[in-house]
């Protein structure tokens, strides 16, 4: 028989637990996440295993605070970009910062992104413009509450548009940027210019050995397109992989670094492209294989280093698998143990700081992601909201780039209707334009024969068509860059240029 005294113990135990359960305490308690619309259940789904706390705390902290007026996604991420002041009557210039990490401060004192935004004589609005000169809205929510600003972008989404892939849309005509407030370069080339300058954001790197005077010849397909693409106006990549060349020895190596290097002497070259998609090919997902991988970045930056002009850059594609997984925990594990080199904090180590630029794919994986119920609209802007927090552009620094194969096919014309281009075109070039600051959208390709296909973003004969007119309209940005073969055109190496610089402000030339 138990001690009257333990009985009343219990009691009380009952009654405390009972009055935890009852009585909020401010303390989560577990239990069945709250109703929510469909499209917050699919985007925290898309970030989170249904059954992990993780999605609960989605779930919660999205019904708690709808989305009707912010983005799905800054909701379900729990914070809210703090909102600057709006700029003065009397003020004629205002500086913001970009902190990179989802808020905002006035000043522009060791700001990684400044954002200046004028006042224009013309109309009394305040035109703010990115570090580069590209035309934006103000930061924060400035454009539902003062008149005041130039707003060219819908600053906001509701949760059905972000979930149906919807992006911000970009005005068709962007205005020139006011002189009180344009930077050394405007990001676009201005047309009556005769040789472009290098882009001010790539950071120049100083070669040992005095700048070697061109060997190529501006007759040979290589420096035909050069020297079109220069007069033009456009800033120019080398297209080019080393992978194979290392693989083949030290000579093969040296030998193609060097018909690089006099390709990259030429005028209007900014940089050589050394690795397609690094890591994904040509390296085995083992240990040795990571050895290899390491081998012949070292290997291959110094000696590109070592032989190319003073001030021109290297560039490298990577993809990140696991970045279009967003915060989904297994779908994560899963990417990385999948493509052990293409990790975060793998290529990190091997990126950071060793390379001036990083282009990253963001159509390679799009389907794997399928199976965690994660759209190929989710998967692209998980990815670039991921890449963006990870700050990149400033840690390396790293000029960081998009790259894209989807808009391609491979008939005389384009199946695309304008509803359908239109779209396409908003998930490939808007979307990491806006989540992630990307300076360069990189599509392939203006032309290129594979497997007996021709593919092609144009029609046949350099007719336009859907999506090129859709591309056309994002040309002021100056953020769109198109591979080119010089060996394989559709008419001729000046006529097909002067059709790509109707999109593109960038040419990234093949020179292998």
């Amino acid at each position: 028989m138990r001690h009257p005294r333990g009985r009343s113990r219990n009691l009380l135990i009952t009654i405390v637990v009972a009055v935890l359960i009852c009585v909020p305490t401010g303390i989560a308690i577990a239990g069945p996440p709250p109703p929510a619309d469909p499209a917050v259940e699919q985007a925290c789904s898309n970030r989170y295993d249904e059954e992990s706390l993780g999605y609960q705390a989605c779930l919660q902290a999205a019904t708690e605070s709808p989305p009707a007026t912010t983005t799905l996604i800054t909701a379900i991420d729990g914070y809210q970009p703090d909102t600057p002041p709006a700029a003065s009557d009397d003020s004629t210039v205002v500086q913001y910062c970009d902190t990179g990490n989802g808020t905002y401060r006035t000043g522009a004192a060791d700001c990684p992104r400044p954002i200046t935004c004028t006042r224009q004589a013309d109309t009394g609005k305040y035109q703010c413009l990115d570090p580069t000169g590209i035309p934006i809205n103000p930061p924060g929510d400035i454009c539902e509450r003062s008149p005041a600003y130039v707003c060219t972008y819908t600053s906001s989404l509701t949760s059905e548009q972000l979930t149906a892939g919807q992006s911000a849309p970009l005005p068709t005509d962007l205005p020139s940027p006011p002189p009180a407030a344009t930077t050394s370069q405007s990001a676009a080339p201005q047309p009556t210019s005769t040789a472009p300058t290098p882009d001010p954001t790539l950071t120049p790197t100083p070669a040992p050995t005095p700048t070697p005077t061109s060997t190529a010849t501006p007759t040979d397909p290589v420096g035909q397109s050069v020297q079109q693409a220069n007069a033009l106006n456009m800033r120019i990549w080398l297209e080019g992989d080393l992978t194979a060349a290392w693989r083949e020895g030290a000579a093969s190596l040296a030998a193609a670094v060097k018909r690089l290097s006099a390709h990259a002497a030429q005028p209007g070259v900014i940089g050589v492209k050394f690795a397609h998609d690094l890591g994904l090919t040509g390296f085995p997902s083992t240990r040795a294989g990571a050895a290899d991988l390491q081998r012949f970045l070292t290997d291959t930056i110094p000696a590109l280093r070592a032989a190319l002009p003073a001030g021109r850059n290297i560039v490298v594609d990577v993809a990140v698998p696991e970045l279009g997984c967003g915060r989904n925990q297994t779908c994560i594990r899963a990417m990385r143990t999948k493509y052990p080199l293409l990790t975060v904090p793998e290529l990190e180590k091997r990126l950071l700081g060793a390379v001036d630029a990083i282009n990253v794919t963001g159509d390679l994986f799009l389907t794997d992601y399928q199976t965690w119920k994660i759209t190929e609209q989710a998967a692209r802007r998980n990815l670039w909201l991921e890449l963006a927090r990870l700050n990149w552009d400033t840690r390396g620094p790293a000029l960081l780039g998009a790259r894209d194969t989807s808009l391609v096919h491979n008939t005389d014309t384009s199946p695309l209707s304008a509803a359908a281009a239109k779209q396409k075109v908003t998930a490939v070039v808007d979307t990491p334009v806006q989540l992630a600051r990307v300076n360069t959208v990189v599509l392939r390709t203006h032309r290129q024969t594979h497997d007996g296909d021709i593919w092609r973003i144009l029609n046949a004969d350099l007719h336009s068509n859907q999506l090129w007119e859709a591309l056309r309209a994002r040309r002021a940005l100056g953020k769109i860059a198109v591979t080119f073969n010089p060996a394989d055109v559709e008419k001729s190496i000046p006529e097909d240029l002067k059709i790509v610089a109707q999109i593109a402000s960038t040419v990234y030339i093949f020179a292998q």
